[in-house]
């Protein structure tokens, strides 16, 4: 069992290093690579994206959902990792378990992103923008 946990733990990391996060709120994905191309969703920080071709200043990406945008690639980073909530609501606790206090009062939502900070028994520790951290199970949120 133990192996098959540290196995696990190996292959979330390895997985959520795909990604590209977003850098601040607000950055416009894009149709195509243009300023003046139409904006397709304006997105917070800690989103994920996947990088699949680029251009000098712009990356062409596909989010969780399978859409495809463009971003201009200063607002992106592989400097950390980002997960989004795939699920229409999941509960953040303090500790990696179920059992365990809720964070906040509310869940978070789909499509709402944080910074991986590390992962434990199918669950990932986050941050959110705010500098609060606390867990979510594995399985409610995107990682590549």
């Amino acid at each position: 069992m133990l192996l098959v946990a540290m196995f696990y733990n190996l292959l979330l990391l390895t997985v959520s290093l795909n990604a590209e996060c977003v850098i601040q709120d607000g950055v416009e994905l894009r149709q195509g690579p243009s300023k003046k191309a139409p904006v397709t969703w304006q997105v917070r920080k800690f989103f994920p994206v996947k990088k699949i071709a680029e251009t000098k200043y712009w990356m062409k990406v596909i989010d969780m959902d399978k859409n495809k945008h463009w971003v201009q690639k200063g607002f992106l980073t592989k400097r950390y990792n980002c997960v989004i909530v795939k699920v229409s609501e999941s509960r953040i606790k303090k500790e990696p378990d179920e059992t365990s206090q809720d964070m906040f009062k509310e869940s978070a939502l789909k499509h709402e992103t944080f910074k991986y900070i590390g992962s434990k028994k199918g669950w990932i520790r986050i941050k959110d923008v705010h500098g609060d951290t606390g867990w979510i199970l594995y399985k409610d949120v995107w990682v590549d």
